[in-house]
């Protein structure tokens, strides 16, 4: 595995420094000539995006208009001027709200279709698409009025079940259809925000490859090299870890493990004594630790070889006790 890890490593860093040469040697006159068409479709899409954009507004426009003069005001006296809600409704409140809409919604649509016949250019029709959301919403809400107020409507002699079952049906369907141009029109300035983001970012492509690689841009593309060069350094680590080394120098005292056995974890396959000084840690009375300091000389005796002295020195005194048989 890490040999097949070593032929990954040496393959990302040939690309890497293909990158490198690459960027070293700039953009090529042909990038910058199909970056170029690239700047045209995109302006072309923009173009595209604010004429549906202006379709769509139109279209939300006469959606609200004929829920609005063919469908509401067949419920309304005098709708242009003095609306009145023809229907008696329980709720008087609700009756003084509809007739109080229905008269700002006059100046709304005529706003809206004055802005719609002046509307010239990019800037004023994405202008116009944010008065049209504003000039739907209040249709929307407008109509889901006029439902409630005929769904609480009571059959009488002027207005049969009938006619209030048909009433009830044109607000429906007017609802659907201004609901609708809130969609499209939702859509439709979604597709002119991409549309023009992606003008931009082709925009800014080609000025960026006229003005060809920058000392930062060959720098982060050295530094991805150096990072390839370094995953390599990691598997070639890993692979000289498949080697068992000693990690001092010293003698072999015992090898629990044979070619071809199966290594537990955990387990102590190899121990070695260190050929340089050694250390013993004895334990000292707390009666006569206190007479001990850092640096004294130590005369060492082993049972191992009788008659036989060792010196050495005190290295180090542990600032904790230990308990042995309660001492």
């Amino acid at each position: 595995d890490l040999i097949a890890q070593t032929k990954q490593a040496e393959a990302a860093i040939a690309v890497e420094q293909a990158k490198l040469n690459e960027i070293k040697r700039g953009t090529r006159p042909e990038e910058v000539t199909i970056q170029k068409v690239k700047v045209e479709n995109a302006q072309v899409a923009v173009d595209d995006a604010v004429r549906n954009l202006g379709d769509k507004i139109e279209d939300a426009y006469t959606r609200s208009d004929d829920a609005i003069y063919n469908q509401s005001d067949q419920l309304f006296d005098n709708p242009k001027t003095n609306p009145s809600f023809k229907i008696s409704l329980a709720d008087s409140g609700l009756r003084s709200e509809l007739a109080n809409r229905r008269h700002d919604l006059e100046t709304t649509m005529a706003a809206w279709k004055a802005h719609i016949a002046s509307a010239r250019g990019t800037e004023q029709m994405v202008a116009l698409s944010s008065e049209s959301a504003s000039s739907l919403a209040s249709v929307k809400s407008f109509l889901d009025l006029m439902g409630q107020a005929i769904n609480s409507a009571q059959p009488n002699a002027q207005f049969t079940q009938t006619n209030l079952d048909t009433f009830r049906a044109n607000i429906s369907a007017a609802r659907t259809a201004v609901n609708t141009g809130i969609s499209n029109l939702s859509a439709a300035s979604e597709k002119y925000r991409s549309a023009k983001s992606a003008f931009a970012l082709e925009t800014n492509q080609l000025v960026l490859k006229n003005a060809g690689s920058t000392p930062e841009a060959i720098a982060a593309q050295e530094a991805a090299l150096l990072n390839a060069s370094a995953k390599m350094q990691s598997i070639q680590a890993s692979i000289s870890k498949t080697i068992l080394r000693a990690p001092i120098s010293g003698v072999i005292t015992k090898q629990d493990f044979r070619p071809g056995e199966t290594a537990q974890a955990g387990a102590i396959g190899i121990s070695l004594i260190s050929e340089s000084k050694l250390k013993i840690e004895a334990n000292v009375s707390e009666v006569g630790i206190g007479l001990i300091s850092r640096g004294n000389d130590v005369t060492i005796a082993f049972d191992a070889f009788p008659g036989e002295a060792f010196s050495g020195k005190v290295a180090y005194i542990d600032p904790a006790s230990t308990l042995i048989d309660g001492v």
